[in-house]
């Protein structure tokens, strides 16, 4: 549920087209993922983070979230 409920704060800084925000949603779930051990999972988010604190571009957030979505089907089903 902690999960889910990140990736959906990380979605809607995204959906709002706010990196630094994306960014920040980025970080919490990143801090999630280590506490879970899911290293893989934390890596993705910490490029998001590092990429919308820098203020990245929209796009190419949007793709990597999408991705970490995708990585993320399985346990959050």
């Amino acid at each position: 549920t902690t999960l889910k409920n990140h990736m959906d704060s990380l979605e809607q800084a995204l959906a709002e087209k706010d990196s630094l925000l994306t960014g920040k949603a980025a970080h919490t779930i990143k801090g999630a993922f280590l506490n879970l051990g899911l290293c893989e999972c934390a890596e993705r988010a910490r490029a998001i983070e590092e990429a919308g604190k820098a203020g990245g571009k929209i796009e190419d957030l949007t793709y990597r979230v999408r991705e970490l979505r995708l990585q993320l089907n399985g346990i959050l089903a």
